[in-house]
C-alpha cells in the first residue's frame, strides 16, 4: 500500500494510475491536513511509503513528514517535486527524492526500491541510488535511507 499526498487531483490520479500497474494498492489525500487527520484515526495502516508533493495549502509536505514521523518514525518519505531547495533540517527524514517531472520508469524503480525497503529492513543494497535526483537536489552523492536500518 503507497499513500499519495498531492493538491493536485491530476498528479494524485497519475500516480494512481502508474503505481496501480505494479499491483500495488494506493491511498489519496488532497492534503496535508487530510492525510495526518488519517494518521491519527484508528483506521490507519502503515504504508510501504508514503509519495508527497512538497507545496500544498496550509501545510508544507514537509511539515506533514515532520508530524507524521514524531507519531511513528518508521514511515518512509518520497519527496517529489521540481524545487531544487531542500531545507537541510528535511534532508535526513527523507528516503527518496524524485524531480518533476518523473517518468513510468522512475515511478516502478521507486515502488520497487520501497517494497525492497520492507522485504529487506530498509538495506542500503537495494539500489536506490540508481532512482534519486541527488545532483538536482544539492544532496550528496550516496543516497542512503534515514531510517536505523539503513546506517
Amino acid at each position: 500500500m503507497f499513500h499519495v499526498v498531492d493538491d493536485s487531483e491530476m498528479l494524485r490520479e497519475m500516480l494512481v494510475d502508474m503505481i496501480e500497474i505494479y499491483d500495488c494498492n494506493v491511498m489519496t489525500f488532497a492534503s496535508a491536513s487530510e492525510y495526518l487527520e488519517y494518521v491519527r484515526s484508528d483506521a490507519f495502516k502503515a504504508p510501504s511509503a508514503v509519495l508527497t508533493d512538497v507545496h500544498m495549502p496550509q501545510m508544507s509536505g514537509y511539515e506533514m513528514m515532520e508530524q507524521v514521523l514524531a507519531i511513528d518514525p518508521s514511515i518512509r518519505f518520497a519527496i517529489l517535486s521540481g524545487e531544487p531547495d531542500i531545507p537541510a533540517r528535511y534532508k535526513d527524514k527523507v528516503c527518496l527524492f524524485l524531480g518533476k517531472p518523473y517518468t513510468g520508469d522512475q515511478i516502478q524503480n521507486m515502488i520497487y526500491i520501497f517494497k525492497q525497503c520492507e522485504l529487506n529492513s530498509a538495506s542500503p543494497a537495494t539500489g536506490e541510488h540508481r532512482l534519486c535526483d541527488r545532483s538536482m537536489f544539492n544532496l550528496p552523492s550516496s543516497c542512503s535511507c534515514p531510517k536505523d536500518a539503513c546506517n
